[in-house]
């Protein structure tokens, strides 16, 4: 499976409870929703300047093609 990741800095999922899974310096981290993403990328913004947090949308064959 093809997993597409976007990086935060280009692209933010909406901000709300959509279901995102979250990988953060190459290593998956765990599924979150946008809302709590959003606070996330703009907290390691802050601290770090840029960020390679990534994300893509959570779906039940991704979490188990990641998870296997």
């Amino acid at each position: 499976m093809n997993i597409e990741w976007t990086n935060c800095s280009d692209w933010m999922p909406p901000d709300d409870e959509t279901k995102i899974i979250v990988m953060y310096g190459g290593v998956m981290i765990d599924r979150f929703t946008s809302n709590i993403f959003h606070a996330a990328c703009e907290l390691s913004k802050k601290v770090n300047g840029e960020t390679d947090i990534k994300w893509t949308e959570f779906t039940k064959e991704k979490w188990e093609f990641l998870n296997r």
